[in-house]
């Protein structure tokens, strides 16, 4: 164990009848360098199979509801339990990379409230997600406002909170989205850092309660409408999330073909022209993520793209390749590469070069055979 001993920090993980997924999440704790943490706590919410006897297994701390609580109540049972000022905590689905917790503590002076970003990755595609900042340096949060519109920047598995701050402001309260609740209560306390390096995988799937994309949003502007009178509180903000609703609802009503989902979109927006701001913002962000998630491979390391003439095989497997477009034309990986920019391209020419950069992707030459490495591309 390095020399400065474990993190001051409890981990607290609930869980609900899920033994081989809680496996996986105690895995990517122990994993955690250069320091692991003090304390590892797991709250069995009432399961019914093996899930305690995983997290026992694991020398984690469990704490066991007698029947099914919900997920608040689980975690202000882990959270109150804790011994230490600072819990970082992890959904039993979820994994951290081995460098998530470094990078929360780099960030607790003066704050209340740290998160790092997360890749989405999900079932039966290649494609990955993204969720956290866009900024490219760590940010600083001083009002819920940035949390509620266009959308909340701070996943729950990669979030640690101050616990007696968090405590003062009132815990989890039952109910959906119980973590963006409780992150608007705590600035409204102090203020939160947040790191656009990736230390979660958040493994999407349609057990969920995130899934239901409907409750969610009702929940979201629930939220918001809470906080009427706060002195950051504003009308336009409310609408503006009420915005983001409309545009979800008339996308997946035009994917299951109902009709009129056109003309009740155009009449939800004529209800304020907020709304339309609200469109136009969530639209913004939403691209911004993907070109963020096509910049990241599933460990959070910078992706590579392979062009024609390059071999896949001959990268060397610590400069991650994750997208092999070496047997597609030109036109076809321009475009490819246009929509879903990577953050490095192999090329083997000076015109593939060129097309890299307009495309906003740093090229590099085909490794020499033997060489072991990549070289940066030079001018056409």
């Amino acid at each position: 164990m390095h020399s400065q001993g474990p993190l001051p920090v409890s981990v607290v993980i609930s869980v609900f009848n899920r033994p081989e997924l809680l496996r996986r999440a105690l895995r990517s704790v122990a994993s955690q360098r250069p320091r692991q943490t003090a304390e590892v706590i797991v709250v069995d919410d009432g399961s019914t199979d093996g899930t305690a006897d995983v997290a026992e297994a694991s020398g984690a701390r469990v704490i066991r509801h007698e029947r099914n609580l919900g997920t608040a109540a689980a975690k202000e049972t882990g959270m109150s339990a804790a011994r230490y000022d600072w819990v970082a905590l992890l959904d039993s689905d979820d994994e951290w990379l081995p460098h998530h917790l470094g990078v929360l503590w780099s960030l607790v002076p003066g704050n209340v409230l740290v998160a790092a970003s997360c890749i989405e990755c999900k079932p039966d595609s290649s494609e990955l997600g993204f969720h956290g900042t866009l900024a490219e340096e760590t940010t600083t949060l001083t009002s819920p406002a940035l949390l509620l519109h266009p959308e909340n920047p701070i996943p729950d598995s990669a979030a640690m909170i101050h616990r007696d701050t968090a405590l003062a402001a009132g815990g989890f309260r039952d109910g959906l989205c119980e973590d963006l609740d409780i992150w608007c209560r705590v600035l409204a306390r102090g203020q939160a850092a947040l790191s656009p390096r990736v230390g979660v995988r958040y493994h999407a799937h349609s057990g969920q309660l995130s899934s239901d994309w409907e409750e969610m949003h009702a929940a979201h502007l629930a939220i918001a409408r809470s906080f009427s009178g706060e002195t950051w509180w504003s009308r336009r903000l409310v609408e503006r999330r009420a915005g983001v609703t409309a545009w979800d609802r008339f996308r997946a009503q035009r994917r299951a073909g109902t009709p009129g989902a056109l003309r009740r979109f155009l009449l939800d927006l004529l209800e304020s022209p907020q709304r339309i701001v609200g469109v136009m913002e969530v639209c913004r962000q939403r691209v911004g993520m993907r070109r963020r998630a096509s910049r990241l491979g599933s460990s959070g390391a910078p992706s590579v793209a392979v062009l024609s003439g390059g071999d896949p095989a001959a990268i060397p497997e610590e400069d991650r390749y994750a997208v092999d477009l070496s047997t597609a034309g030109p036109l076809e990986a321009f475009l490819r590469l246009v929509r879903r920019p990577s953050a490095v391209a192999v090329v083997s020419s000076s015109a593939q070069a060129v097309l890299a950069r307009v495309a906003g992707i740093r090229p590099v030459r085909v490794p020499d055979p033997g060489s072991g490495s990549t070289a940066e591309a030079g001018p056409a």
